[in-house]
């Protein structure tokens, strides 16, 4: 098996191109070894975090929202029709605690 200096995935001897990142062996001219992968292995760590740490500083901030009349009564009506269930889903609930608890026979038992 060899390694590819320039990605590291292990590739088999009659390989000519790696089959992770496509680099040519050929333009090596000899062996590469575990050593010399793992020296470029750090040295993408180094630039990895230097990476992270420079996006990790960035902040997104939103100035303008810019919606249109019928774009904000066409999200207001979306949100109505969301509710919808969640209301039918609180009714039911409030009505099954109601009859745990006997006050259906409040309402609906007989009158006096």
């Amino acid at each position: 098996m060899k390694f590819c200096p320039e990605c590291g995935t292990e590739n088999k001897e009659n390989k000519e191109v790696c089959e992770n990142c496509g680099f040519e062996f050929d333009k090596l001219g000899g062996e590469v070894s575990l050593n010399q992968i793992l020296e470029k292995l750090e040295i993408f760590e180094k630039k990895l975090s230097s990476i992270s740490k420079s996006i990790k500083d960035k902040n997104v901030t939103i100035k303008d929202i810019d919606l249109g009349f019928y774009d904000i009564i066409g999200l207001m009506v979306k949100w109505a029709l969301a509710s919808i269930p969640a209301m039918i889903i609180v009714a039911v609930i409030f009505g099954l605690i109601g009859a745990f608890f006997g006050l259906g026979g409040l309402l609906f038992g007989p009158r006096y």
